[in-house]
């Protein structure tokens, strides 16, 4: 990491599109949703802790319940018309 560089902030519980490379044996690998679960972001870092999140189910995977996934679909709506809206 270059000395003083600036990374984006994300908000604990914000829905954001990671890239998850390198990828070993059975990691989840390519673009997918995330949730972030770092409470206290810090810019200069460039860590950051997600969950990320999938539509498949299997006995490795967990699920997040109604309560958590209904949020994500309003959250991941609002972010498809924030974008939406930039491009009119």
């Amino acid at each position: 990491m270059s000395e003083g560089k600036k990374f984006k902030y994300y908000r604990r519980g914000q829905i954001i599109q990671v890239k998850f490379e390198p990828q070993t044996g059975y990691e989840i690998k390519g673009i997918h949703y995330a949730i972030v679960i770092t409470k206290r972001d810090q810019p200069y870092i460039g860590t950051l802790t997600v969950v990320p999140l999938t539509s498949k189910s299997g006995n490795h995977l967990m699920s997040i319940g109604s309560c958590i996934s209904d949020s994500v679909f309003l959250e991941l709506l609002r972010e498809k018309n924030y974008y939406y809206d930039l491009l009119l």
